[in-house]
C-alpha cells in the first residue's frame, strides 16, 4: 500500500475508535441479569442483628475476601462462575459482581473484571489487569470512560451515578441512600456500604460481602450466630 494511503487509513481508524470506542465479546448487562435471575428472592429477611458500623468489604488478588463484618476468607472462585459480591435481599435494583481468571498455581484464580449496577439500570464494567479501565453501558455496548473527563455523571449528560478517577483507580458512586459506592484498583474491588444495608428486613443484603456461613438460604450478616460458624462459601452464579 502507498505510504500516504496507509497514513490516511490509520487516521481513519483512529477517528473511528476515539471517544466512542466500544468493547464487544464480554458479558453484557442482559446476560448478567439472566444469570442472576434464578437466584433472586422476594421474601424479606426476618429482623437482623441491628445496624453495623459503616462498613467495607471486598475481593483482593488471588482471591481472598473481606466481609462486611471484617472476616477474611480465601477462596479460588472458578473462572466459569461470576461472584456476587453484594445485592439487596429483595430483587436486584443494584449489585456488584466479579469475574475471575486463572493465575499462578493450578486452579488458582484472581479477580479479572468487576461489574456494577446502580439504580436505575446504570451499569459499569471495570477491567483490573496491569491498569484499571472503566466502561459504562450505553444500552448497546460498553463505552470507555477516560479519566481526563472525570468527575462526571453517568449516563451522560445528567445521569444519577457519579464516577471519579485517577490512572490508578476509579470510584463509582451510585448516589444511593443509604450510601453504597465501589472503588476498583488493580485486581482489587472494595465496596463501601452504609451500616443500614447489613440489617435484616428491607435493608438486608446478600452476597459474598454478607455470607460467611455457607447457607444460601441465610447468606446475610448475622453477628449473633453461635460459634463455631459453618464453613464459608461465596455466592457464585
Amino acid at each position: 500500500m502507498d505510504r500516504r494511503l496507509m497514513t490516511l487509513a490509520v487516521a481513519m481508524v483512529l477517528v473511528y475508535v476515539g471517544p466512542r470506542a466500544t468493547v464487544v465479546g464480554v458479558a453484557t448487562p442482559p446476560q448478567l441479569e439472566a444469570r442472576l435471575a434464578p437466584h433472586l428472592v422476594t421474601e424479606p429477611l426476618p429482623a437482623g442483628p441491628g445496624i453495623l458500623d459503616n462498613s467495607t468489604c471486598g475481593g483482593h488478588g488471588d482471591v481472598y475476601y473481606n466481609t462486611l463484618d471484617n472476616r477474611t476468607f480465601t477462596y479460588p472462585s472458578p473462572v466459569e462462575k461470576y461472584g456476587v459480591m453484594i445485592l439487596p435481599w429483595i430483587g436486584n435494583p443494584w449489585w456488584v459482581m466479579t469475574e475471575h481468571e486463572l493465575h499462578g498455581a493450578p486452579n488458582a484464580t484472581r479477580i479479572k473484571e468487576v461489574y456494577v449496577k446502580c439504580p436505575t439500570d446504570i451499569y459499569f464494567r471495570a477491567t483490573l489487569g496491569g491498569r484499571v479501565n472503566l466502561y459504562y453501558w450505553d444500552g448497546a455496548a460498553w463505552v470507555p470512560i477516560a479519566t481526563a473527563g472525570l468527575p462526571a455523571n453517568f449516563p451522560p449528560p445528567d445521569g444519577t451515578a457519579w464516577v471519579y478517577g485517577t490512572p490508578k483507580y476509579f470510584k463509582i458512586d451510585c448516589n444511593m441512600a443509604p450510601y453504597m459506592f465501589v472503588t476498583v484498583y488493580r485486581h482489587r474491588v472494595v465496596i463501601h456500604a452504609h451500616g443500614e444495608w447489613a440489617v435484616g428486613g428491607p435493608y438486608a443484603v446478600r452476597g459474598i460481602c454478607a455470607d460467611f456461613n455457607g447457607n444460601p438460604g441465610n447468606d446475610c450478616v448475622d453477628l449473633e450466630a453461635p460459634p463455631p460458624l459453618p464453613a464459608w462459601k461465596p455466592f457464585l452464579i
